[in-house]
């Protein structure tokens, strides 16, 4: 039999991308499936800056502060 060919997108920073290569070669395993399985990169969100998710949370709070139920009073950003 000839095995199924998956090409999958993974971001090495998604916490989600391995959860669902678990689920997929546990589907595979219990319908006795071959699949011949590669990863494509990709980046979730390419227009994160270097400050990373910090700067984005800081940029959020900025925008709307309301929105939060959390009072963050200093939020420390290494260079």
């Amino acid at each position: 039999m000839k095995a199924l060919k998956i090409e999958m997108i993974h971001d090495v920073v998604c916490s989600w991308c391995p959860i669902g290569y678990a689920n997929l070669k546990q589907a595979l395993k219990n319908l006795a499936i071959e699949a011949d399985i590669s990863f494509l990169p990709s980046e979730l969100n390419p227009g994160m800056g270097p400050k990373g998710a910090t700067q984005l949370l800081v940029d959020v709070l900025n925008k709307n502060p309301a929105t939060t139920f959390v009072v963050i009073d200093e939020v420390s950003i290494d260079n």
